[in-house]
């Protein structure tokens, strides 16, 4: 699903909207500082729920090599709305391979800290860009 397909989607009201234009805030902030990249929004925002407290985002990706001495994973927490769970790499090569996105989920879905928690991704929408 690309962004404009995810915004028809899920924002039927001004709150999912303020969430939304936050979250496009963020998808800035990515797009400045990562490539390649991809992220999936799980949680409560990809229900029905009329008014969900925020947008939950898996991040997958590497730091531009004209960006390393800029970044720090601070620089993809905004203050707000944006739940992030980010792996980032600095990498070496020229050559990036991101996982498949069910696998980043599969794997942050099996850490001891989630598995102790109860904690399951069930369901994520996938955003390509």
């Amino acid at each position: 699903m690309n962004i404009s397909e995810f915004e028809l989607t899920y924002v039927k009201n001004a709150h999912r909207l303020a969430l939304f234009e936050a979250f496009l805030k963020f998808v800035e902030k990515a797009d400045e500082y990562l490539h390649p990249y991809q992220l999936a929004v799980y949680g409560s925002f990809i229900t029905n729920k009329p008014s969900p407290g925020d947008i939950d985002v898996i991040l997958q990706g590497f730091v531009r090599k004209d960006k390393w001495d800029e970044y720090s994973p601070s620089i993809l927490r905004l203050d707000g709305p944006i739940h992030v769970k980010p792996f980032i790499t600095m990498s070496m090569d020229d050559v990036y391979h991101l996982k498949p996105i069910d696998n980043v989920i599969k794997n942050f879905s099996n850490t001891e800290e989630n598995k102790l928690r109860y904690f399951d991704i069930a369901s994520y929408v996938q955003i390509t860009f």
